[in-house]
């Protein structure tokens, strides 16, 4: 018997090293010595949070979005960029981003701070994620 569950959300990021790659993946699968605090933190609050499937984890350079949270979003208003969307099957493919990096990576958080914003109220909210953290520069 095989049972198939409805996609809810995923992500297409690139990382720099596979360890970073992995732990957002997990959320918690590897020890804290592999990871910073600001990363430990923000992935806990990810763990406590991940059976949550009527909400986005957060906006990543490509962001998949399940027809039931899609379902729940208001129109998207004009954002510049203007993030492309594609079907991908019974979901959405939200790209943001023209390049694949890290979902904290400095220039997406600048180039992306209002469609964040536009997003925020159907995330986990995860505070590490709130446009106030954005780092600086």
């Amino acid at each position: 018997m095989t049972v198939q569950h409805r996609i809810a959300h995923g992500f297409i990021a690139g990382f720099a090293r596979y360890v970073d790659a992995r732990l957002e993946c997990m959320t918690t699968a590897l020890g804290a010595s592999e990871r910073d605090m600001a990363q430990q933190e923000r992935l806990v609050f990810d763990g406590r949070r991940d059976q949550e499937r009527d909400k986005l984890r957060r906006l990543y350079p490509m962001t998949i979005i399940g027809p039931d949270i899609w379902a729940q979003l208001p129109p998207m208003p004009a954002f510049d960029p203007m993030p492309t969307i594609e079907d991908l099957g019974t979901c959405k493919l939200l790209t943001a981003w023209p390049t694949l990096c890290p979902p904290r990576d400095p220039a997406f958080l600048r180039g992306t701070r209002a469609l964040r914003e536009w997003l925020w109220p159907y995330t986990i909210q995860n505070p590490a994620d709130h446009v106030d953290k954005d780092p600086a520069g």
